[in-house]
């Protein structure tokens, strides 16, 4: 089926089933047009929390997106249902696992654990505080407490380090983002000499030596609202190729160059319009948690909006 036809056809069809579709930036170009709600991971988050209805609910992201949206939801008569299930290697990485980190906290008790958006759901379950990307220091210094427990993206949890007004405590077994993690101080050399007027915006989960030679070192959701307060005509965007094509169509006056062809993440991009198309006619994959994590979900969530 031609990718004009697959549009056609989801439209109509999450118009007949009354289903919302919300898909991360970073998700397959294709799948943009389809999305009812397009956004970064924190956008992503309050979105889905200023939803007033009751319609089922697709998530094009990796399933911990899901877990969080059914948790934010957890209840409303509705069904969250995921095209396929993708999973992040961060969100999903064995560290993060509700028992070390269980274990990290008791190892310091009294200290307030600040955990990464993109984590998994039993990380947040034990977390204070949550942090976005590109605002990881900000929520540690928000945090009334003279030390402070990260846990989360290893590079992240390193900015926060250096930006932080108090002692960070780093989880010792923070992974990193492989894809954020490729890019070196080479690529931005030679952007930055191909681009020379050009403004140098990467993203918080990029090695720190990357961060420091960069104009912006932030989230896809600051970078959004940069690039529209801003006055350059050119953008260097080291990030996910997905935002590169978001803000290629969004702002077609400007030009935007793609830091590096390494900036391709699969856990997005193994999710395609066939999986929507897919989803929407068999009704699956239904997402399930468990309802004593999303009520506490649910509810530190709204304590922190």
């Amino acid at each position: 089926m031609e990718t004009n036809e697959l549009v056609e056809r989801i439209m109509t069809l999450k118009e007949e089933k009354q289903v919302r579709i919300i898909a991360h930036s970073y998700a397959s170009h294709e799948i943009h047009p389809v999305a009812d709600i397009l956004s970064d991971s924190k956008g992503f988050f309050e979105e889905i929390m200023k939803l007033a209805d009751n319609k089922d609910l697709m998530v094009v992201a990796p399933s911990f997106f899901g877990e969080i949206a059914r948790a934010l939801l957890h209840n409303r008569p509705l069904t969250v249902y995921a095209p396929i299930i993708a999973e992040c290697p961060v969100a999903n990485h064995k560290n993060l696992g509700f028992d070390p980190i269980s274990d990290f906290k008791k190892a310091h008790p009294g200290i307030p654990l600040v955990v990464y958006g993109a984590s998994s759901l039993e990380a947040k379950a034990l977390a204070d505080y949550i942090a976005f990307p590109g605002e990881v220091a900000a929520a540690v210094n928000s945090v009334d407490a003279p030390e402070v427990l990260f846990v989360g993206e290893g590079n992240c949890g390193q900015h926060a380090l250096r930006k932080s007004n108090k002692k960070v405590i780093l989880y010792p077994k923070n992974p990193v983002c492989n894809v954020y993690n490729s890019i070196n101080l080479s690529d931005v050399a030679r952007a930055r000499r191909e681009n020379p007027d050009a403004c140098l915006m990467v993203h918080a989960e990029c090695k720190v030596d990357v961060a420091e030679m960069a104009d912006y070192a932030v989230g896809t959701g600051q970078m959004t609202s940069l690039i529209a307060e801003l006055d350059f005509q050119t953008y260097i965007l080291g990030t996910e190729i997905g935002f590169y094509h978001r803000m290629s169509t969004k702002y077609p006056d400007k030009k935007f160059v793609h830091l590096s062809d390494r900036l391709v993440c699969n856990a997005f991009k193994s999710i395609r319009l066939e999986n929507v198309l897919e989803s929407l006619q068999d009704g699956k994959e239904v997402i399930q948690i468990d309802n004593s994590i999303g009520r506490q979900l649910y509810e530190f969530m709204h304590r922190m909006s």
